[in-house]
């Protein structure tokens, strides 16, 4: 179901240039989602079952190794170290998985301009640490911390994504809730940066939202599990999940719309589309859609592997209640 949005764009003057002309000459602060037809195609079937919390852990040669929580019975921030790991080699079918090695589940790790690996682990209250490795096999805790973002009392730092931008700083992008005087909450995506000289060692946060976009009500909208990816032509996309707060939450209500933005500097970002929501599966219902993660292979495709909670059939035993997760997947050629 698309629907007409308002996003505020967070620009400077050489970024708002490119923004412009880079969308028709149409102004970033007001973009017509109904406008647009999404270029993305949901898959048949779905890709795991009884699965959620999907995570790319690696892609080499064409091969991809997806993490994931089975038989979840409530969502997490990333797959525990009880989760487990699919392959497959067309991004489609995957094999049976193993479970998590220990650690493992905090990723593969970014590369950093040194030749070190290092992957990121951020707590609720907001302080991140770092580990590191020069074979991504042998992990070492760094001393110290990375990060810690003030927060408020009873407000947390949520889903968070990393990557290596065009320049090659590392880029901290992560929900954290904030809440209004009638104890309403927004969820927000704020961002940190480390300059490429410090290969990840030292964040600092830039922006507390960088995407500021409101419904028809005029109500800020929330944007959950982020999750960006730089682009072959240095172009990062980045992509979260709105729950419309008029459709109740599931599986009461059905809700979970993704959307993509695009930015040029890994910095500003602009909506490129809406891509998919809850009600535009077909082929079997969905009640939410939840923690989208992309991948882009080699061959330029891009696939989207995102939670489905869906009625359990008859003779399963669903897992919240009468439903499940499945892992389901949206391509873009």
């Amino acid at each position: 179901m698309k629907k007409t949005v308002i996003f505020v764009g967070l620009f400077v003057f050489v970024g708002f240039v490119g923004f412009y002309f880079s969308f028709d000459n149409q102004s970033p602060e007001v973009k017509d989602v109904a406008s647009s037809e999404s270029l993305w195609s949901i898959g048949p079937g779905y890709r795991i079952d009884f699965a959620s919390n999907p995570r790319i852990m690696s892609y080499e040669d064409g091969k991809l190794e997806l993490g994931y929580q089975s038989n979840t019975v409530e969502l997490l921030d990333h797959p525990s170290e009880s989760g487990y790991i699919a392959i497959s080699y067309d991004g489609y079918e995957f094999e049976e998985g193993r479970q998590f090695a220990p650690g493992e589940s905090f990723g593969n790790g970014l590369e950093m301009l040194s030749g070190t690996y290092r992957r990121f682990m951020v707590s609720p209250d907001g302080v991140v640490t770092s580990a590191s490795s020069l074979d991504r096999e042998n992990w070492v805790l760094d001393a110290g911390n990375r990060l810690e973002i003030e927060i408020d009392e009873g407000e947390r730092i949520g889903v968070s994504t990393f990557f290596v931008d065009k320049f090659g700083g590392i880029v901290m992008l992560y929900n954290h809730d904030v809440y209004d005087d009638e104890g309403h909450e927004t969820i927000l995506v704020g961002r940190a940066y480390s300059e490429p000289s410090d290969n990840g060692m030292n964040f600092v946060v830039t922006d507390e939202q960088i995407l500021e976009m409101y419904d028809e009500k005029g109500r800020m909208m929330s944007f959950a599990d982020p999750n960006a990816v730089l682009l072959p032509d240095g172009r990062v996309r980045l992509v979260v999940m709105y729950q419309d707060p008029d459709n109740g939450y599931p599986p009461q209500g059905k809700n979970g719309t993704l959307y993509s933005f695009v930015s040029f500097d890994g910095a500003n970002f602009a909506l490129e589309e809406e891509i998919v929501s809850w009600d535009d599966f077909e082929e079997f219902e969905v009640v939410s859609l939840n923690d989208p993660k992309l991948l882009v292979r080699s061959d330029g495709t891009e696939i989207i592997y995102v939670a489905a909670l869906i009625p359990a059939t008859a003779g399963e035993q669903g897992t919240v209640g009468n439903y499940k997760y499945v892992i389901v997947s949206l391509t873009k050629e």
